[in-house]
């Protein structure tokens, strides 16, 4: 059911020197442990036979500097299979909330985008609360740009928003949709963000969601 697809390799963390090999092959790694990355295996899989993937972990490196308890896969690895022509990349979320106030919020969403097709970009963005309520709902149509290009929504408001602080940390999830031209789902990705105001100055110091915050040392 991967035929006609595209498949990703993705490791969040590989502690220190990291190789990847897939049938005996070496198809990527890494030289630091604390940066994830990915390999697009869509070419290199075998359809009619099993499929080995390997991971060597070294921490032998001469004249190492960092020092590390553990070794080996230390995070996920995760399979990500997607459209081979519409698809979100990683990490491609950008959200910001530049004004703020118990009454209402702004939120900004920013995605970057893979498309290789000429059409444009329909995509759909529902946030919900903690509670799981849905509070937003947006479809937008966007102008196919390069390839890979950050598309941003346009700004939403949350009325009487939930606000992010210590003792309260509430999480808000953002879920962006990409449809093909016929309407089917070709990806989708969601995001968990604060709603909070933080505020550095020389006067006040700290101030979170307009009230001020003592710095207390650990």
């Amino acid at each position: 059911e991967w035929k006609d697809k595209r498949v990703v390799i993705d490791f969040e963390g590989i502690m220190y020197v990291g190789d990847v090999y897939l049938n005996g092959k070496r198809i990527g790694g890494t030289d630091y442990g604390y940066v994830g990355f990915e390999i697009d295996v869509t070419n290199l899989l075998q359809y009619d036979a099993p499929n080995i993937l390997a991971v060597k972990a070294d921490t032998r490196k001469p004249n190492n500097s960092r020092w590390y308890t553990g070794g080996g896969l230390f995070r996920h690895v995760n399979v990500v299979v997607t459209d081979p022509k519409l698809y979100l990349m990683r990490h491609p979320f950008y959200i910001t909330t530049p004004n703020v106030s118990t009454e209402e919020a702004e939120v900004c969403v920013q995605v970057e985008v893979a498309c290789h097709d000429r059409h444009p970009v329909m995509a759909e963005l529902v946030i919900v609360n903690g509670e799981g309520k849905e509070v937003v709902r947006k479809v937008q149509e966007f102008k196919r740009r390069q390839s890979t290009y950050e598309y941003r929504f346009d700004t939403l408001k949350l009325i009487r928003p939930q606000l992010w602080d210590c003792e309260h940390p509430h999480l808000y999830t953002a879920e962006v949709v990409l449809y093909r031209p016929d309407g089917t789902v070709a990806d989708r990705v969601t995001e968990r963000f604060g709603v909070r105001k933080l505020e550095f100055s020389p006067e006040y110091g700290m101030k979170l969601n307009g009230e001020k915050v003592i710095l207390k040392g650990i």
